[in-house]
């Protein structure tokens, strides 16, 4: 579907396409299976693995006792030769990774306290841990990028307000934790990111429009905050950023949708643009990941059950979605992949994507996104769009020289394009 903009006091962030495009898929020799061991067990929803330069990580169950483990693999080991991280993270559910630095909390068997665990792996025979105890234990979310984890949920210490959290991991020996922000009264998170110097929520207000915190925590003791707030009927969910971009699943009237953002640290001086929206039988199963200028989500072509559908086990195709958002203002959408098998996740580093799909088991598999003619644009001249401006194009110029399409006028005729 095209790309459309949603009505907004703001810019215009992105130009959209008013031709088909080639888009942006897999080289088909790079997608592979990457768990390989024969007793693997991948969860495969989103958060379960992680993706970052050429390490992917998993939450494994194959512990008889049921204790989930952590593995990890190099995307560019031909064999896909696994590692163990951590072969004792109890009632772990979810993980994050930056860098060589997985993140993820454990809660012990003995209910003696929630607290995060990070493995640096970047000596992948004997990860480095260091642990946390978070400020509060109803964690929501938690992400990380380089040496700060953030985290957020209904805080006791705040009146079981929603609250936003920073640790500065950096020194092993002296964590420090700092409150971002305590939002209001009845306001509820439903997405939480980070990306070097800024933190970002998107968030539902008790009375007024829903928004995203957008934090600058060059100084974390002292962060800059300010409010994007979306447009009227719009609202954000799930949520990632990366540079200059932010991506985030949510619904417009109702209307699930994939929302994307240019310049999001000027509150003031951004637009929400609508990439792709629930209908022509593609409706939203997850995501959207986001690294550089490259998001991934999945659809699938029958209604999922949370919709009210037969649910997404009967569905004739899964797909990954992909969308390059660019410096320039143009916005490309690709689908990447089509299955039969369940695909119940995806995530992207560089253009290396990462995906759970199901056969017998859950597997994770891996494949290079290349690009096509098209996937940055065209110049405005490029009048064959073939993505060089030539005689070819000056001759379709020139066939058309003083020709008219005014309606009503005897000397004017149809035009091919509309």
């Amino acid at each position: 579907m095209a790309n459309r903009v949603i009505p907004f006091s703001f810019i215009i962030l992105f130009i959209l396409l008013p031709f088909p495009v080639a888009a942006m898929q897999f080289d088909p020799c790079s997608i592979t299976k990457i768990t390989t061991d024969p007793n693997h067990q991948v969860g495969g929803g989103l958060g379960s693995f992680a993706v970052s330069g050429n390490v992917a990580v998993w939450i494994d169950q194959r512990d008889p006792n049921l204790i989930p483990r952590i593995y990890g693999v190099n995307l560019d080991d031909s064999n896909h030769i696994e590692f163990l991280i951590d072969s004792n993270a109890p009632n772990c559910s979810r993980v994050a990774m930056s860098g060589t630095r997985v993140v993820y909390y454990v809660i012990p068997a003995d209910n003696s306290g929630l607290f995060f665990r990070v493995a640096d792996i970047a000596n992948q025979s004997s990860p480095a841990f260091l642990r946390f105890y978070p400020l509060m234990d109803n964690i929501g979310y938690f992400d990380i990028s380089g040496t700060e984890v953030t985290y957020a949920g209904q805080d006791p210490n705040n009146s079981y307000l929603e609250t936003v959290y920073l640790a500065d991991i950096s020194d092993s020996n002296n964590i420090r934790q700092y409150v971002i922000s305590v939002l209001p009264t009845g306001d509820q998170i439903f997405g939480l990111s980070i990306d070097a110097n800024h933190l970002v929520w998107s968030a539902n207000a008790y009375n007024s429009n829903p928004y995203v915190g957008v934090a600058d925590i060059t100084n974390p003791g002292s962060p800059s905050i300010g409010t994007l707030w979306l447009p009227s009927g719009i609202s954000f969910f799930d949520i990632d950023i990366s540079g200059a971009f932010m991506v985030a699943y949510g619904r417009q009237s109702r209307i699930r949708c994939i929302f994307g953002i240019r310049g999001y640290t000027d509150v003031n001086d951004c637009n929400v643009v609508e990439i792709w929206q629930e209908g022509n039988q593609e409706y939203y199963l997850s995501g959207p990941r986001l690294d550089g200028s490259i998001a991934v989500w999945v659809v699938t072509t029958q209604l999922p059950s949370f919709s009210g559908g037969n649910g997404p086990l009967d569905a004739t195709e899964f797909l990954i979605k992909s969308s390059n958002l660019m410096q320039n203002g143009v916005c490309t959408l690709s689908t990447l992949r089509k299955s039969t098998n369940s695909i119940n996740a995806a995530d992207i580093s560089g253009r290396q994507v990462v995906w759970s799909e199901w056969t017998v088991v859950a597997d994770l598999m891996k494949g290079a996104i290349v690009f096509q003619c098209g996937d940055w644009g065209y110049k405005s001249g490029d009048l064959n769009r073939d993505c060089k401006v030539d005689l070819f194009d000056f001759a379709i110029f020139a066939q058309d020289w003083l020709t008219c399409t005014m309606p009503d006028d005897p000397n004017c005729g149809l035009g091919a394009i509309r």
